[in-house]
């Protein structure tokens, strides 16, 4: 048993030798300290700690069975929110070939279908990117079809997107047809999806096959998580594609191990980074008819440009920090509505959009606009819920900038500082990015220190990420990017 310091801190370190090495790890199973035995119970005891750190998963409500590495939830939850991240969070760990989802989505008070159909067509029409959609809404106890027409596939997701974030809502049945305004060859949509995959951050496409065939998509090969096959789903729907099937993309956890990659090269003078950033930007649909100028220095992306919304401006800066080779992000581009309000009708749209949201609805929180300007200020209970809140106010026609002063107030009681770094430990061992590196974690009061080397800036973020939801009340980063910038690696 590890025995705590004076100053009762606690230090875990995961060094790669060969396989790995595990050293100063109280309280290990036989498969937690050997990556070639994970086995089916351990994955579901994974899964479960994970839902007992998240706030906004009712742990106590969900069952979680595995078999054969395929995970299956069942139980209730009170919104459609709560069952998307439940659904996030296995997919992020180590060992999940596949995921069935049997949650079932219980609103504590049910709104009546007319009122939820009304309520969704308002938040797409309010939407500054999918207020231009023609789209047919039915309601039937809860369940939303949605029916229509637009040109991408991410316009169809961002439609359902949207609908999720309505109160009431227990399912969506997504028939939206997708009609490409774009006729492409096969070898035209190969090459695009092979671009995709090499600049997305999230994907290692070297052990990726791609077969098209009448503009039918199809892919094989193996990838290290269930989240990364499907960002390689995503990555594939580029313009011309009908249809993308993933049945012969294989989920192995090894399929991350280092000793396997590649770095990734492809995407290495500026102009090739700020033509990946302007691919990515062109599959956004919050990004459609905008002009945006990027200009790359030394892994820094520089945006400069003018938006409608929040929302867009904040789109362009995740595609960019999500590009190969991109380390940090300068968002310079301006927002101005072509929809001003003045400040007491801003206030009431944020708040009515707080008001219909499923996950913040219940929070009394204060609401106040300023030439365009809003600042939200409360107690919340995640971090999920202060970015939902951030996001929804940002989608808010006539928002130019969201100040963001909202704090969390956890109902649960405070953690001790082995708490703290045995979640953490946990989380790092069974991500699939991070199980393999060389991390110290230490936690003194409260406070966590990161310290030791990581490969790029995306293990850089996923570690802070990591820590934040471990409910650390400061983190100072302070890991060594091995293939980064002189500001992390020095």
């Amino acid at each position: 048993m590890l025995q705590p310091s004076n100053i009762n801190s606690y230090i875990l370190k995961i060094v790669l030798i060969g396989f790995i090495s595990i050293a100063l790890i109280p309280n290990l199973s036989r498969a937690e300290s050997d990556s070639l035995n994970i086995t089916d119970k351990d994955i579901t005891v994974a899964i479960e700690s994970r839902f007992i750190i998240e706030e906004n998963v009712p742990a106590n409500f969900i069952n979680v069975t595995t078999e054969n590495g395929i995970v299956t939830l069942s139980g209730n939850v009170d919104n459609l929110l709560a069952k998307d991240r439940a659904e996030k969070i296995v997919e992020s760990v180590r060992g999940v070939r596949a995921m069935i989802d049997l949650i079932a989505v219980e609103p504590l008070i049910q709104p009546e279908d007319e009122i939820i159909k009304k309520n969704v067509n308002t938040a797409l029409t309010d939407d500054p990117a999918a207020d231009s959609y023609e789209l047919t809404i039915q309601v039937d106890d809860g369940t939303v079809t949605l029916r229509g027409m637009v040109e991408s596939w991410q316009e169809k997701q961002l439609s359902e997107t949207v609908t999720k974030s309505v109160k009431g809502v227990k399912n969506i049945r997504n028939e939206i047809t997708v009609n490409p305004v774009t006729i492409r060859s096969d070898s035209e949509i190969e090459a695009e999806i092979i671009r995709r995959l090499q600049s997305d951050v999230w994907v290692h496409e070297g052990l990726i096959g791609i077969i098209v065939e009448k503009n039918q998509v199809t892919l094989t090969g193996s990838v290290g998580s269930l989240a990364e096959k499907y960002r390689a789903f995503t990555d594939a729907w580029v313009n011309g594609v009908t249809s993308v099937n993933v049945e012969q993309l294989e989920v192995e956890w090894w399929a991350r191990d280092r000793m396997l990659q590649n770095p990734k090269e492809r995407v290495s003078s500026n102009t090739q980074k700020e033509e990946a950033i302007r691919h990515a930007f062109s599959y956004s649909p919050r990004l459609h008819h905008v002009n945006i100028s990027i200009q790359v220095k030394q892994g820094t992306a520089i945006l400069t440009g003018i938006v409608n919304n929040v929302a867009a401006r904040h789109a362009a800066e995740e595609a960019a920090r999500q590009t190969v080779g991109i380390w940090r992000v300068r968002n310079l581009i301006k927002v101005r509505s072509t929809d001003p309000a003045n400040d007491e009708a801003l206030e009431r749209r944020v708040q009515k959009a707080f008001n219909q949201h499923p996950m913040i609805d219940r929070y009394d929180l204060i609401v106040m606009a300023r030439n365009g300007t809003i600042s939200i200020e409360g107690y919340l209970q995640s971090p999920t819920e202060i970015l939902e809140a951030v996001r929804t106010a940002a989608t808010v026609k006539g928002v130019t900038k969201v100040l963001n002063y909202l704090e969390i107030k956890s109902s649960s009681m405070q953690k001790s500082d082995e708490e703290i770094w045995e979640d953490i430990r946990r989380s790092i061992w069974w991500d699939p990015r991070l199980y393999d590196q060389d991390i110290t974690i230490v936690v003194d009061d409260g406070v966590i220190t990161l310290t030791g080397k990581v490969p790029s800036i995306l293990e850089w973020r996923r570690a802070t990420k990591i820590a934040k939801e471990a409910g650390a009340e400061r983190i100072r980063n302070r890991l060594k990017v091995i293939d980064g910038p002189d500001f992390l690696t020095s």
